[in-house]
């Protein structure tokens, strides 16, 4: 996913997302445009990364200067410098046959999309989810090296009070594609999603980071933004800590600038 996209949808849906309830959305393809309009896709999933393995390979930032602004407009980034994806392409085109490590990918791609159950999605569509690790995230936790309240001291966990904002494939392969407008958690919502026919605004995400731990996600971009849900006792200067665990013992730490943060 572009830095530029993932700025656009938190900035557009950070200041509502707690309002939002997701109302029933079945996956009609009554409202779609012309299918002539529109490639023919068999997988939700258009490709896999393998999960970062080194904390050089991911960052965090703060998204703008927040030195003058109130703690509920803070938004906070986690992303990969980089990956590889594993992409869609049919193993038998004849331009993979002279590339050994092509050929590898398309069969990797093939051999993930039947362990996930995602060969029969079969519409015509521009939207697939691309660059989903396809290994669990066990957890992501965030801390501050300052006093944030009296419940979270300096170096104390803050998911309780964090909301995350994710792409996912996981929730709508869940229920067959039926439905997008069933999650996994209590508090997903997705604010940006569409009242018609689908959209990758269906597939952001947004959940209590507590919550996103205790589900241990998978099929899921490296992508991930955060928003408070409280503000601090008093003004000070804070930097977080992120790290980010698997399911195969993966440890990744990363820190953003220090910056001030306002009741």
């Amino acid at each position: 996913m572009k830095l530029f996209t993932i700025l656009s949808r938190t900035l557009l849906g950070g200041g509502i997302i707690v309002m939002l309830t997701a109302c029933e959305k079945k996956d009609d393809e009554s409202n779609s445009p012309p299918k002539e309009t529109q490639p023919y896709v068999k997988s939700l999933i258009s490709s896999y990364i393998e999960t970062p393995t080194s904390s050089d390979m991911i960052s965090a930032s703060t998204l703008g200067n927040f030195d003058d602004q109130p703690w509920s407009q803070i938004f906070l980034s986690l992303l990969p410098s980089s990956y590889d994806p594993i992409r869609f392409q049919p193993i038998q085109d004849k331009a993979l046959q002279n590339d050994p490590e092509a050929l590898k990918k398309a069969a990797k791609y093939d051999s993930l999309a039947t362990a996930h159950n995602d060969l029969t999605y079969n519409r015509y569509t521009e939207f697939q989810i691309s660059d989903c690790m396809y290994r669990r995230t066990s957890a992501i936790h965030v801390v501050s090296d300052t006093d944030y309240d009296a419940e979270h001291p300096a170096g104390t966990c803050l998911d309780d009070i964090l909301l995350i904002r994710f792409t996912s494939a996981e929730d709508y392969l869940a229920t067959g594609y039926s439905s997008r407008s069933t999650y996994l958690g209590k508090t997903t919502t997705a604010p940006l999603a569409s009242t018609d026919y689908p959209s990758m605004n269906d597939f952001w995400l947004c959940e209590n980071l507590a919550e996103f731990n205790k589900i241990q996600r998978k099929l899921i971009q490296f992508a991930f933004t955060f928003t408070l849900t409280k503000g601090p006792e008093q003004t000070g200067k804070h930097q977080f800590t992120f790290t980010y665990m698997n399911e195969d013992g993966i440890v990744l730490t990363t820190t953003t600038p220090r910056f001030i943060i306002n009741p």
